[in-house]
């Protein structure tokens, strides 16, 4: 009985950077060709750049292209990410090689000002828990810490 033929997919260098070409087309330091495909979800946004050869027309001025949610470049960042020319960053989810093709799946980390935002908001939700019962973080109640006089404040170091 013949046995299957094993296949195995390999994890890829990461370019350095992708520049946009054309429409749908990018490039990296290396001259190959990367085709996005754009993932929209409620929670995030993701592309997968698949390395694929294509003949490469004119470069086109990326103010000339029509708007799209994905920058004009990435530059290969420390810790497995890329920082686009919009100043986004992008988590590198996974870059794997299999039967000579490249897919790199890249998904956009939420802006710095929104994570100190939600951290703002999380914080202030965090102490009209501790004002409304008790709080899980030092075992007060309201009415122990009236009676210690914090009025109704959020523990310290929150």
């Amino acid at each position: 009985m013949g046995e299957l033929p094993f296949f195995r997919a390999h994890t890829a260098l990461h370019p350095d950077h992708l520049w946009i070409w054309e429409r749908s087309v990018y490039v990296d330091e290396n001259q190959r060709t990367w085709l996005p495909i754009t993932i929209e979800t409620e929670s995030s946004l993701q592309v997968l750049m698949r390395q694929e050869n294509v003949s490469l027309g004119e470069a086109v001025c990326p103010s000339l292209l029509a708007p799209c949610p994905l920058p004009s470049m990435w530059q290969l960042y420390p810790g497995r990410r890329y920082r686009g020319s919009d100043s986004s960053f992008w988590r590198i989810v996974y870059h794997i090689e299999f039967s000579g093709k490249e897919d790199m799946l890249l998904e956009q980390l939420p802006d710095p000002e929104v994570r100190v935002l939600l951290a703002f908001v999380g914080t202030f939700m965090l102490a009209i828990t501790c004002v409304s019962r008790a709080c899980v973080f030092c075992a007060a109640t309201p009415q122990s810490r009236r009676e210690q006089g914090a009025k109704d404040s959020p523990p310290q170091g929150l």
